[in-house]
């Protein structure tokens, strides 16, 4: 082999060398240069590996014009379109919105639940696509606000069921019954 390039039209199998336990080693030319390019049976580019100019490493994909996977140089990575974890949760964002959404636009049960452990105890709360509801998955489990951290206003549309009402200021409204 003797030159810059070469072209092989078979399988090609390195072995390590015992030192560095390095099958490959690739250097970039530049920086934000290709380190390996992926063509297809006409010899079209249709994605690239490489470092950016910060020393990123990237996934192009040239269909998209765009870098499909970045990892910096703190291992954060930077997905440019759509993940899905199996066929039952995306992450997506748009414009102006980011989502996550579980299930299928089939009628099973899907729901999304949000978790953290206190001690051994896991405090949960579900939205249920299939129930219409959000809901602790314990009853009496999870307050709503702190008595430090409020929520502003409370927009509701219907019947309010609870236990006990307390209020500290005016209780104001166009008609009212109390009983008990």
């Amino acid at each position: 082999l003797t030159g810059t390039s070469a072209t092989f039209s078979d399988l090609i199998t390195s072995t390590s060398n015992g030192t560095s336990g390095r099958l490959t080693e690739w250097k970039a030319g530049s920086n934000n240069f290709a380190i390996q390019v992926w063509k297809n049976n006409a010899g079209s580019d249709k994605w690239n590996i490489g470092l950016n100019n910060s020393n990123e490493f990237y996934i192009y994909n040239y269909a998209a014009s765009a870098e499909a996977l970045n990892f910096d140089t703190s291992s954060n990575a930077t997905f440019s379109g759509t993940v899905i974890a199996g066929t039952v949760a995306r992450m997506y964002t748009s414009l102006d919105r980011g989502y996550f959404v579980a299930g299928t636009n089939d009628s099973s049960n899907q729901h999304v639940y949000l978790g953290s452990y206190h001690g051994s105890t896991l405090k949960e709360l579900t939205f249920s696509g299939s129930n219409n509801a959000l809901y602790p998955q314990t009853s009496a489990a999870i307050d709503l606000g702190l008595t430090t951290k409020k929520f502003k206003n409370l927009e509701l549309s219907g019947t309010i069921s609870s236990g006990a009402i307390t209020t500290t200021g005016a209780l104001t409204g166009t008609s009212a019954t109390f009983s008990g």
